[in-house]
């Protein structure tokens, strides 16, 4: 993936009910909506997902805002159980930091420890 490319999405379904969104790359206002399709079905059932920012190489503020309105979208205004994987001296990481967005969202190390949050 060429520097300024836009991002990936996979998402796949854990055994035990959990989605997982593994995004690589660059994610920012080109990528937001294809991010929204995949979450909003989520959380509007009130659904658990893991965002897995691993392998993302840069995310702005549209990620971040679609991220936390998730959180608080559905029927009953819980929206999705979300938890994200941002592991320690990554982009993501220092830009949650910054943000203290673990206030908001459950921020984990790695993949396993966010599913084992739910």
């Amino acid at each position: 993936m060429a520097v300024g490319d836009p991002g990936s999405i996979r998402v796949d379904r854990e055994e035990s009910g959990q989605w997982v969104l593994e995004l690589q790359g660059e994610h920012d206002l080109a990528t937001v909506a294809a991010i929204h399709a995949e979450l909003a079905p989520i959380a509007d059932r009130g659904e658990a997902a893991v965002i897995d920012l691993s392998r993302v190489t840069f995310i702005d503020s549209a990620v971040l805002t679609e991220l936390v309105a998730s959180r608080r979208r559905g029927d009953d205004g819980q929206g999705a159980r979300l938890a994200l994987v941002a592991p320690p001296g990554g982009f993501p990481a220092r830009v949650l930091g910054l943000l203290q967005l673990g206030r908001v969202i459950g921020v984990y190390a790695s993949r396993d420890e966010a599913l084992a949050s739910f």
